[in-house]
């Protein structure tokens, strides 16, 4: 699959110690953490994901 087919997940690149989550509801009690590594690029911090998976609803959690 190529880059053109993935959607970009990006935030401030100052939100450091964040690790994406991602959920297939907004309410949902199971989150499961992004596992494609992130790249700066422009002071944002990236990750892509594959849009086949479905309605995805991502988030951040500051690691602990």
């Amino acid at each position: 699959m190529s880059i053109q087919s993935k959607i970009a997940v990006q935030w401030l690149g100052t939100f450091t110690n964040y690790v994406a989550e991602w959920a297939p509801t907004i309410d949902s009690t199971t989150w499961t953490a992004v596992t494609n590594p992130p790249v700066v690029i422009g002071g944002q911090t990236v990750i892509l994901v594959d849009p086949a998976g479905g309605q995805q609803f991502f988030r951040l959690r500051l690691a602990r």
